[in-house]
């Protein structure tokens, strides 16, 4: 069980990039991308135990690059690698690319509709930009008319506090 427990910590600090650098990794960095040493990282602190979840470190590594470099092209290799997220890493992957880049059209790739609109509610809230709220798709809240959702959305970013 502490195996998973550190595994998985891991691949979350690798992830959002908190990991500890080993001593001399500061050169190494000038010499290698920070994307092959993430992934280096991953290989090595998983090892043959955490084979399985080798996917969705790396995955986590894509993802850290695609905000680093501010660029959702970098998430769609969650889509097309297989164990690197999948749909759900790519939504999370393009909904922080685009709170950081401030930029609700970002979310617009995420095929999804609910995911969509999941996206544009979370950049709506974490920057105050109220058009993305009007966005949101019907297929967001079926069961609640898409004005209410939309205009509560805006009222949220309004009274949410600013990064």
């Amino acid at each position: 069980m502490k195996t998973v427990t550190r595994l998985i910590m891991a691949g979350l600090a690798l992830m959002i990039g908190f990991a500890p650098e080993a001593p001399g990794a500061q050169q190494r960095r000038t010499r290698v991308s920070q994307l092959e040493d993430c992934l280096a990282e991953c290989q090595a602190s998983l090892g043959q135990e955490g084979a399985e979840i080798l996917g969705d470190c790396k995955g986590g590594c894509w993802h850290a690059e695609a905000v680093r470099l501010r660029s959702a092209d970098k998430c769609d290799v969650l889509l097309q690698e297989a164990n690197f997220g999948g749909m759900g890493g790519y939504k999370n992957c393009v909904t922080d690319v685009a709170v950081v880049v401030r930029d609700y059209t970002i979310c617009r790739r995420i095929p999804d509709p609910v995911w969509r609109g999941e996206c544009l509610s979370r950049l709506a809230l974490e920057t105050g930009n109220t058009a993305a709220c009007t966005e949101i798709p019907e297929e967001y809240s079926p069961n609640v008319d898409i004005q209410v959702v939309r205009n509560q959305c805006r009222r949220e970013a309004e009274r949410a506090p600013r990064q």
